[in-house]
């Protein structure tokens, strides 16, 4: 299973498996500053925190012990053996 989260910080990242279903959640936070350079006449700052969560109802019975995440250029990649 593949899943797209661009420009998350893994630590981030939860995944697990319970009961035939996948669990996917991510926290996010963003802050941007802008000023007008020297003179700092002003100054502009945001802030967005967000949480994504996605669950899944798997097809069958998997190994959740034997589960693999990998997580490379935004793209979550998940192995899940059945049992």
């Amino acid at each position: 299973m593949t899943v797209n989260l661009p420009g998350i910080d893994e630590s981030t990242l939860k995944v697990n498996v319970e009961d035939h279903t996948l669990n996917i959640s991510v926290k996010t936070e963003k802050t941007t500053e802008e000023s007008n350079g020297d003179n700092d006449n002003y100054s502009r700052k945001e802030r967005f925190v967000g949480e994504f969560n996605r669950i899944m109802s798997l097809p069958g019975e998997v190994d959740a012990a034997k589960m693999k995440t990998d997580y490379k250029n935004g793209v979550l990649t998940i192995t899940l053996p059945q049992k």
